[in-house]
C-alpha cells in the first residue's frame, strides 16, 4: 500500500540523506573513488536480493544515487523506506 505523504514525511525523519522525488525516495551518496562506489552497489545488490525489492542505481566514479520505490504499487511504500534504512545501517 503506498504510504500517505504524512506517513513518508515521519519516516523520512528518520532516514537521513533521503528525499522525495516525484514517486521515488532517492540519496546520493558520495565516495572517495570508483572501488568505493562499486563495492558500495555490491553491498546494496546483496541486501536488494534478499529483500527481493530492488532500487535502481546510478554510478558515477565517485558517486553512487539510489532511487526506490514499488513499481507495482505505483509509488513509495513501506518497502522502499525499510530498504532505504538498511541501506544507511551499510553506511
Amino acid at each position: 500500500m503506498l504510504l500517505t505523504d504524512k506517513e513518508l514525511l515521519d519516516q523520512l525523519k528518520d532516514l537521513d540523506g533521503w528525499d522525495i522525488n516525484g514517486k521515488t525516495i532517492q540519496k546520493e551518496i558520495v565516495k572517495g573513488h570508483w572501488r568505493e562506489v562499486i563495492s558500495l552497489a555490491n553491498a546494496i545488490s546483496d541486501i536488494a536480493e534478499a529483500s527481493c525489492h530492488h532500487p535502481e542505481l546510478y554510478l558515477s566514479f565517485t558517486t553512487i544515487k539510489v532511487s526506490l520505490t514499488t513499481h507495482d504499487a505505483g509509488g513509495i511504500t513501506n518497502k522502499d523506506t525499510a530498504m532505504a534504512e538498511k541501506i544507511n545501517q551499510l553506511l
